[in-house]
């Protein structure tokens, strides 16, 4: 039982006689001399809303009653009697009803300020170096600073700012949501000073960033060929080739791979990105994967696999690229082979007037069903554990006798377990919605012609499929773009390029 003390200035003041529950809502009111309210707690207990009719006669008795039914609801910092009837009053004077009306506000808790890297250097521009004079873009020099010298500064960690509790209407404390924190941790050559959480290139040589580790790696210099005399290459770092990469032999890096000739039949395998000055040309065994993006001259008869862009300055000839990124021969062309890439494809000529058979795909993920199968792999055998705990624990649950007979300390060890593997199961699948979730974002299924597109080129958009044929399409003039639309790829006029899209990581 509650008894409320009501008086017209103050709050009420609220004695409990027993243990009983107050509730959060209370029904209409209807009884004998009774006003017809009803008051509920919102969502959150952020604020107490009600409904009822003001009478346009005696509302202060109707505040009275809301005071009472407040004050039953345990709700803290009551208002007065005064204080209700005012907000009552403009509807007294008209007879009207309230619907919804705020009649208490808690307080919501504010927002945090999240840590941010502050990084002191150009290291992420994906573009390459502009002429300021005439304009002409240097396929040769990337714009990013990726090159760092002994004891430079390379990022900050700046510290976050936590929000501020609030409290919801019965006065308990709702707790701000915590800042989040980027991960940043120091990798090879790199020194963490934590007492201002900055971290120093402790040698010189090219910057990398991983999955939250920072690095520099240390470049190895080959002076000649990579060939007999130096055999395969495998580094930790970062590689420099001053000529050429040869049939039969094979660079495998941590780092960016460089060469300033070319690429003739040779292997790399690199997690960084592939620059070279000349170009790549395939071979029976040749195998060309690297974790960031390429840049060559031409591409000729290779197969390739990519998570950043490929770009080719003159042409890309009867070669099989799958990239997460983009492709991109802005002024160059693109004949036959098989080209895939998640981030779209641009290219000055698509084809050839000989009409070489082509195939473009746009806005498919060739690493996706690769990493959801590994995430599958690793939930297989904990789902079989899994059930087999459930399948022993559920006779012994359902047996008191078995539980009196020692069986106790089992089942708590088993529903220790089932528990851990419940979350690991629940991580791993949260973990596949986030790779689906990234190869969506990294998704631009565009298809963009500058000049022209050649007949028996074969266009991809998701489930569409179109070829250009000679009799029906003859030839499209540029600049024009191949969308996906209602079901069909359609060939709509273009004026500019492929937005640009961040490499995926």
């Amino acid at each position: 039982m509650i008894i409320a003390m009501k008086t017209r200035d103050m709050p009420i003041a609220v004695i409990e006689a027993d243990n009983e529950e107050s509730s959060a809502t209370t029904d209409t009111r209807k009884k004998e001399n009774a006003h017809e309210f009803s008051l509920r707690v919102s969502e959150g207990a952020l604020s107490v809303l009600l409904d009822c009719t003001v009478p346009t006669e005696n509302v202060e008795s109707l505040a009275i009653e809301i005071c009472e039914e407040l004050s039953m609801m345990k709700i803290a910092d009551l208002p007065t009697i005064d204080d209700i009837s005012k907000r009552l009053n403009p509807q007294a004077l008209g007879g009207s009803a309230l619907s919804n009306a705020v009649l208490i506000q808690g307080k919501a808790p504010s927002p945090p300020k999240d840590a941010t890297i502050e990084w002191e250097g150009d290291f992420f521009n994906t573009g390459f170096v502009v002429d300021e004079k005439t304009g002409q873009i240097d396929y040769h020099l990337r714009a990013a600073q990726t090159s760092v010298t002994q004891g430079q500064l390379l990022a900050r960690l700046m510290p976050p700012e936590p929000g501020k509790d609030g409290r919801d209407v019965f006065g308990k404390r709702i707790p701000a949501t915590p800042p989040e924190v980027p991960k940043i941790s120091p990798g090879q050559n790199i020194r963490h000073d934590k007492e201002s959480d900055s971290f120093y290139a402790k040698e010189t040589g090219h910057f990398r960033w991983t999955e939250g580790v920072l690095s520099v790696d240390l470049v190895y210099t080959i002076s000649g060929n990579v060939d007999l005399e130096s055999g395969n290459i495998s580094h930790p770092g970062a590689v420099l080739v001053i000529k050429d990469v040869l049939e039969g032999f094979e660079i495998e890096a941590a780092g960016n791979v460089e060469v300033q000739g070319i690429i003739d039949g040779g292997s790399i395998r690199t997690d960084g990105d592939l620059l070279v000055h000349g170009g790549i040309s395939g071979g029976q065994k040749q195998n060309i994967t690297v974790g960031g993006s390429i840049h060559a001259k031409y591409i000729l008869d290779a197969t390739i696999e990519a998570v950043g862009d490929v770009i080719a300055e003159r042409e890309i000839v009867q070669s099989c690229i799958k990239t997460r990124g983009a492709v991109r021969v802005p002024n160059g062309r693109i004949v036959g082979g098989d080209i895939l890439a998640l981030g779209g494809i641009e290219v000055k000529q698509a084809g050839t007037p000989a009409s070489v058979p082509g195939k473009l795909t746009v806005g498919e993920d060739y690493l996706l069903e690769r990493k959801l199968s590994a995430k599958h792999e690793e939930m297989e055998p904990l789902q079989k554990n899994l059930k087999r705990i459930c399948k022993t624990l559920e006779p012994v649950l359902q047996n008191k006798e078995l539980l009196a007979s020692g069986k106790k300390k089992l089942v708590e060890v088993l529903t220790e377990q089932q528990l851990e593997m419940e979350k690991a199961i629940q991580v791993l699948q949260e973990e596949c919605e986030q790779l689906r979730a990234e190869s969506q974002k990294l998704s631009l299924p565009r298809i963009q012609i500058n000049d022209i597109l050649y007949s028996d080129t074969i266009l991809c958009i998701n489930s569409a499929k179109r070829k250009v044929r000679k009799a029906v399409d003859t030839e499209f003039k540029g600049p024009l773009k191949a969308i996906y639309l209602i079901g069909d790829i359609k060939l709509v006029a273009a004026s500019e390029g492929l937005p640009e899209k961040p490499n995926a990581g």
